[in-house]
């Protein structure tokens, strides 16, 4: 559960820096 989590919490992060990268 932790883990899987994590994996998320990861995805989500590399999520924002991408649509944060597209904006600039």
């Amino acid at each position: 559960m932790i883990k899987k989590e994590m994996l998320l919490c990861f995805y989500y992060q590399r999520y924002l820096f991408f649509v944060f990268f597209c904006i600039l």
